[in-house]
């Protein structure tokens, strides 16, 4: 027998939190892996990317030598209109006066998710790869301590971008994550290559109970897979004369007759219309979009 855990918050040990644990076997270990292996195929089934714009740039060429003022100063980034939206910074530069490495905080709700850091070539627009793509609820904001940089405090609005608002940040504060931050309307030397788009994966799995005739053909579609292939196949006349074969296949592959594949075949369809109904089309009126899902 083995033990797993069937609740809590935090990790129970069998010996001791005995309320937390139920006796299994390996075959009830078998069954719950099949059943995650469905959600996850369910879920991969109804992602769709629906791609907003790639590589917005946000830059201000700029030839004005700037001493920026407070202990930082920076950019905020936060989704436009959806929760569902995912902002990919591409590349950023920095035209500061140094050729001295800058390292730039990622901070979201007063803490450093990550760091970055930019090689500045004394106020050059000069882009750098960074690719990081911001991941959580709430602003982002991307602060640098304030120095000498070359810009010309030009306006930016920051509603013209599609997917996403973003403006320029200063603060003041003993460390990036603790600096009160106040919004800005003119550039401070730090510039992005940005790209947004829409990402559904949240959305399926809060809304899985919307599309339970689909989880249900999904479960019979990847059972029949499973028996068909029977990795778990033994040697006993028994086993091997549980069923037909030929009859197997066409239930898991032939979409032209009433089978489980034409009915799996049906719920997909039916889902994503459903999802093209209501996921975030107001977002961007043209937008384009695929279904990676797998073909019967």
């Amino acid at each position: 027998m083995s033990l797993i855990a069937s609740t809590g918050d935090a990790p129970k040990t069998p010996g001791t939190d005995t309320t937390y644990w139920l006796e299994t076997n390996i075959n009830s270990l078998r069954i719950r892996s099949f059943i995650w292996t469905v959600e996850d195929n369910f879920i991969s089934a109804l992602s769709l990317n629906r791609k907003l714009i790639e590589n917005q740039y946000i830059y201000h060429v700029a030839e004005e030598l700037l001493t920026l003022s407070n202990d930082y100063s920076g950019w905020a980034f936060e989704p436009k209109n959806s929760d569902y939206v995912k902002i990919k910074i591409n590349q950023m530069s920095l035209q500061a006066n140094t050729t001295e490495q800058v390292v730039v905080s990622v901070i979201n709700q007063g803490i450093v998710k990550d760091t970055i850091t930019l090689n500045p070539n004394n106020g050059l627009l000069e882009f750098e790869d960074v690719g990081y793509t911001i991941s959580g609820k709430g602003v982002f904001y991307f602060v640098f301590p304030s120095q000498e940089v070359y810009s010309d405090s030009s306006y930016n609005d920051s509603l013209k971008s599609d997917g996403f608002v973003c403006y320029p940040i200063s603060g003041e504060g003993d460390t990036p994550e603790d600096a009160d931050y106040t919004k800005g309307t003119t550039g401070n030397g730090l510039n992005f290559n940005v790209s947004a788009y829409l990402d559904s994966s949240v959305y399926v799995t809060n809304c899985k109970i919307d599309y339970s005739q689909f989880m249900k053909a999904q479960f019979e579609y990847d059972f029949l897979r499973m028996v068909v292939s029977n990795s778990n196949n033994q040697s006993e006349s028994a086993e091997r004369n549980l069923g037909n074969n030929q009859l197997l296949a066409t239930e898991s592959l032939d979409t032209s007759m009433l089978t489980i594949a034409r009915k799996y075949a049906h719920e997909v369809k039916e889902a994503i219309a459903a999802i093209n109904r209501t996921f975030d089309n107001f977002l961007k009126k043209d937008v384009s979009f695929t279904v990676k899902r797998r073909v019967l």
